[in-house]
């Protein structure tokens, strides 16, 4: 078979006075009772304050964890700031200064010189 057979072949068809009873099939095919109305889902959107409240509480959150990160690193580098002149720079400090060990104790215990 060449494709020329099948050119002006049509293997389908439509039964005689298929359009014009069509309407009253469909008609008969419909429930006889009225249509029921569905339920509509309604949608409950947030009032603008609480929208607002909502990325007020996102704000302070951030920021809370922020300030939270920037105090413990703050904390660490004078922990290590600490760490750094304990024992290196004091000796240097004594040496190169002219104050006595007892005015050194006396500024570190904050205690008054007598």
């Amino acid at each position: 078979m060449k494709i020329e057979d099948f050119k002006n072949r049509q293997p389908f068809t439509v039964p005689e006075n298929y359009f014009e009873q069509f309407t009253g099939n469909m008609m008969n095919m419909l429930p006889k009772e009225g249509v029921k109305e569905q339920k509509k889902h309604r949608t409950i959107a947030l009032p603008r304050i609480a929208r607002y409240i909502s990325y007020a509480a996102i704000f302070i959150m951030v920021f809370a964890i922020g300030h939270t990160l920037y105090t413990l690193n703050e904390k660490a580098n004078h922990a290590t700031a600490e760490e750094h002149y304990e024992g290196e720079y004091i000796d240097e400090m004594l040496n190169n200064y002219p104050i006595d060990d007892y005015t050194f104790y006396c500024y570190l215990t904050g205690n008054e010189i007598n």
